[in-house]
């Protein structure tokens, strides 16, 4: 075993040299790509990385990898942070393929220290294991980023979209206009509902936004997309629900804030709390071992 981790260790040393050395001279980089590339979605990738992709193709290659529906929703909800399904990949075969060379090379260095290679296999399956749930792990992070950032320009969107609507205009209308002109997470949502509505039936357009919430269960926006089935479905109002639901968001808001609030006054009577006993203990243990001292 010692001499298969030395071997593999020295492969990541020079795999690693050889992309440093490339990445000073990137016009001559060496790619699978085209007709030789594991997957034609992938985009260019260093020979090393796409290695990986073709050993593991339902991990790495897009047209193929075990969870594709999965992964598109999460980029959907996220508001596509990658360009396509296979930047996203490409990414998560980089951060494999760095971590295992990254491994490989902690490993040879462990043997030539005269270690016991067994105890080094739980720390590099701790560093593999990261480095493949990493990239859904930092999709996730941006959707819960999202989601708050979508609430919040939600009152603004909102206020803009009943204004609008009061004065006349139509909704489809309103709606681009807000997208246009406010901007932000959930007015550029407002946009592209109106665009889609314009190009597709009403509830393939709905379905599609309702796809693109940040948070699926997040019951003012279920509410605004049944607003809008109501209003051109059976002729209701559209601006006092708008109204309404800028209200109920804002109710929402307020005890949000006001839940964070008492979070951290907890937290900050509890750290004081631990402060003083802290204090206590320094005045006091000094104390107590020079009056042991005296009576020794």
């Amino acid at each position: 075993m010692e001499l298969a981790l030395t071997f593999i260790g020295a492969a990541a040393a020079a795999f690693g040299a050889y992309e440093l050395l490339e990445r000073l001279r990137p016009g001559r980089r060496m790619a699978l790509r085209g007709p030789a590339a594991p997957d034609p979605e992938l985009p260019q990738l260093p020979a090393w990385a796409a290695l990986w992709a073709a050993l593991w193709p339902d991990r790495f290659a897009p047209s193929r990898a075990r969870g594709r529906e999965r992964i598109l929703d999460l980029l959907r909800r996220a508001g596509y942070p990658y360009p396509s399904l296979g930047a996203y990949y490409a990414n998560a075969v980089l951060t494999f393929g760095k971590a295992a060379l990254a491994a490989a090379a902690f490993g040879a260095a462990w043997v030539l220290l005269g270690m016991d290679p067994l105890f080094f296999l739980p720390f590099a399956g701790a560093i593999l294991l990261w480095a493949l749930r990493a990239p859904e792990a930092r999709l996730r992070r941006l959707i819960r980023r999202r989601a708050q950032a979508f609430r919040s320009n939600a009152m603004v969107g909102f206020a803009a979209l009943g204004a609008l609507l009061e004065a006349g205009v139509s909704p489809s209308e309103a709606m681009r206009r807000v997208g246009e002109t406010v901007g932000g997470a959930f007015c550029n949502w407002l946009g592209f509902l109106a665009a889609r509505m314009e190009a597709e039936d009403l509830e393939e357009a709905l379905r599609r936004a309702e796809a693109h919430l940040p948070d699926p269960a997040d019951v003012e926006m279920r509410l605004f997309l049944q607003a809008l089935r109501d209003h051109f479905h059976h002729g209701q109002p559209l601006a006092p629900a708008v109204s309404d639901l800028r209200e109920a968001l804002r109710q929402a808001m307020v005890e949000e804030t006001a839940a964070r609030a008492s979070a951290l006054k907890v937290q900050a009577v509890a750290w004081g709390v631990l402060a003083i006993l802290g204090m206590m203990l320094t005045f006091f243990l000094p104390a107590a071992e020079l009056v042991a001292g005296l009576r020794r």
